[in-house]
């Protein structure tokens, strides 16, 4: 815990600065000693792949509905934006649990617990998560090292006001940069856990009673696992228990990018959806 704090009090992310000669200079101090790295730096630190151009945040123009109208149960609820309008997505009312294919829900929970690790991830999809599934289902390159620093950025805000919960990540920083004799000298506060079976039977995601392992979906059995044919992510009428595929636009084109900017200014941006994701550029 003391570490945590010393790390989180330390943090300073420089966007628009550089070190070493590489873009954004990232500063926090760990056992008394300050560090200093570039967003490259930290990338290659975690062993996270590194691409130019690669996106650092979800794009503005980016849009929810149609990914999750592709991954998510087909009885999901609709709202209405402050326009009347009708939205699929929403990070208040989209549950993890209306993810279909059992391989995004794991990366989900995986993405929610170690990218944005936080108390309240319990059953709810945040739009920079869905990003991420985004990404990686459609081979987009993103920028994993500046999603991590940005999140650990708002938590160490004064203003932020949720349970702690970035300590896995923090240790994995200290565990790269050698620190891993001094860590075992710490008493923890949390020993953490595993995403093992016995911890996806609790989260609903896998039913491993009795001597088979099945997928539930909504009370209803869907398959015994493993079952390659039904969950492999490369046919995309398995992301989705209708096993439809919906093609839609998610992100414009170049030349589309003027005139939805300023419909977006019009429409005073994604904040009635968006719980904290972020949002433009990269």
């Amino acid at each position: 815990m003391i570490l945590l704090i010393e790390f989180l009090s330390s943090l300073h992310v420089d966007w628009d600065g550089s070190y070493g000669g590489h873009e954004v200079a990232i500063y926090f101090r760990m056992f008394k000693i300050d560090h200093r790295m570039s967003l490259r730096m930290l990338n290659e630190l975690l062993r996270f792949s590194v691409v130019d151009g690669a996106f650092r945040d979800v794009p503005s123009l980016w849009r929810p509905d149609p990914i999750w109208l592709s991954i998510s149960y087909s009885k999901r609820k609709e709202y209405h934006d402050r326009w009347r309008r009708a939205r699929i997505f929403h990070p208040q009312q989209a549950k993890t649990t209306d993810i279909c294919n059992v391989n995004m829900r794991y990366l989900q929970r995986l993405i929610a617990n170690i990218i944005f690790g936080r108390n309240d991830n319990q059953n709810g999809c945040r739009k920079a998560e869905l990003f991420i599934i985004w990404c990686a289902l459609s081979g987009t390159p993103m920028d994993m090292g500046a999603f991590i620093i940005r999140h650990l950025a708002e938590v160490a805000k004064t203003s932020n006001k949720n349970v702690i919960s970035v300590g896995g990540i923090v240790t994995a920083i200290a565990n790269a940069l050698g620190y891993s004799s001094r860590l075992s000298t710490l008493e923890p506060h949390f020993l953490g856990g595993h995403v093992d079976l016995g911890t996806l039977h609790h989260m609903h995601i896998i039913d491993s009673r009795g001597d088979t392992i099945r997928y539930p979906h909504h009370k209803a059995i869907l398959f015994t696992l493993p079952s390659v044919e039904r969950t492999m992510v490369t046919n995309k009428r398995n992301w989705n228990c209708d096993q439809r595929i919906i093609r839609a636009t998610i992100l414009p084109k170049e030349e589309q990018l003027a005139a939805d900017d300023d419909i977006e200014s019009d429409e005073g941006g994604d904040d009635e959806y968006d719980a904290g994701g972020g949002g433009g550029g990269h």
